[in-house]
């Protein structure tokens, strides 16, 4: 299935069986932990100068119970003799998957659609706060994130509902019902931005060179952004006839008209993803330019690759200046000016587009 393809503006169901579910964090700490003690146990005056990364084992594992590189205990031993250089005991495999088994979720349903039109409520999906929003009444304003998306056209947002009987009189009837049947209206509970990649990017499969569009999502709020990449790469996934998984990059818009936290997921073929490890936008639309140039490239880092920015961004923990870390939703104008003047090669045409609202929650 390519994005493209995917029903917009429509609920999506979507039954994601057990076996495809994100695993517990609280079960992931716990395997996490049995492979340290194992680890420990195999150190000696050879191997005392590794160093166990909890950070890596739980970033380079897809903690589901089955992918196509096989079951969760079989991809954790591969994993662990690839960093260590050493197998795994066979009684550690075990352990891990009769745990995990005993944790394992049952099926879940989820209930989501794509929309281009940014203009809900900011909290209507569990984003109160969110950077992006500076109108409660859910009206994109010229120069802010939202109406930056959707004039520039390669934003989507993908929002997740939890289906409540029309019967219910708990809910304040001041809720917002997107989507209403005789039985059912569909109320807000996540939701993620979806950048579209501009290019087709390549990579060979057995000599023979594949192209195919990537997406990123980022900035999560109700669900992670990860849970939420998870979800949707398993439903392109499903309904693809190759195989399509998610990959955690660094993700920027190179002159901070937009706010992203903690880098994005890039959703695509495993074998062009995995050859991608930055996506930078340098070309978003401003009010200034009346289309978006599709010959335009956005500027992506890709392993072994020439590629490479000749200007890079430099890597920002935190690019909002200290005196604007919290929540500041409408800043004064000298404020603006100060944080504008901090911000390096900022052209003329982004000033006052920045956003300097708050962190989302991820």
């Amino acid at each position: 299935m390519n994005f493209r393809d995917i029903p917009k503006n429509q609920i999506i169901k979507f039954n994601l069986d057990s076996e495809r579910i994100l695993i517990p964090g609280y079960v992931v700490g716990e395997i996490i932990t049995i492979i340290r003690d194992a680890w420990s146990k195999d150190q000696n005056p050879d191997t005392w100068d590794q160093v166990f990364s909890y950070s890596a084992c739980n970033d380079s594992i897809e903690w589901v119970w089955i992918t196509s590189r096989g079951t969760l205990p079989k991809r954790i031993a591969n994993w662990y003799y690839k960093a260590y250089n050493k197998q795994l005991d066979a009684t550690i495999v075990s352990k891990i998957g009769n745990i995990v088994r005993a944790a394992m979720p049952k099926d879940q349903v989820y209930y989501f659609d794509i929309v281009d039109k940014l203009n809900w409520r900011a909290g209507d999906f569990g984003d109160h706060g969110s950077c992006f929003f500076s109108s409660s009444n859910g009206k994109t304003i010229r120069g802010h994130s939202p109406y930056l998306m959707e004039k520039d056209g390669r934003f989507k947002a993908i929002r997740f509902f939890k289906p409540i009987d029309n019967s219910n009189t708990t809910l304040s009837g001041s809720a917002h019902k997107f989507y209403e049947n005789k039985d059912f209206f569909y109320y807000g509970i996540s939701r993620a931005w979806i950048y579209e990649h501009s290019n087709l990017l390549s990579a060979k499969v057995g000599g023979v060179e594949i192209k195919d569009t990537v997406q990123v999502i980022f900035n999560g709020y109700g669900l992670t952004t990860k849970s939420i990449s998870q979800i949707f790469s398993k439903y392109m996934d499903i309904n693809s006839t190759y195989d399509i998984s998610y990959k955690n990059i660094r993700f920027e818009e190179e002159y901070d008209m937009l706010y992203i936290n903690d880098n994005g997921y890039v959703i695509g073929r495993d074998e062009i993803i995995e050859r991608v490890d930055d996506i930078i936008i340098r070309d978003i639309v401003d009010d200034d330019e009346d289309e978006y140039d599709a010959n335009t490239d956005d500027s992506i880092w890709i392993q072994g690759d020439i590629r490479t920015p000749l200007d890079p961004k430099p890597v920002r923990s935190n690019p909002v200046p200290d005196f604007l870390n919290g929540y500041v939703s409408f800043p004064d104008r000298a404020l603006l000016d100060k944080y504008n003047s901090l911000v390096n090669r900022v052209p003329d045409r982004v000033a006052g587009a920045l956003d300097l609202a708050p962190l989302a929650f991820n």
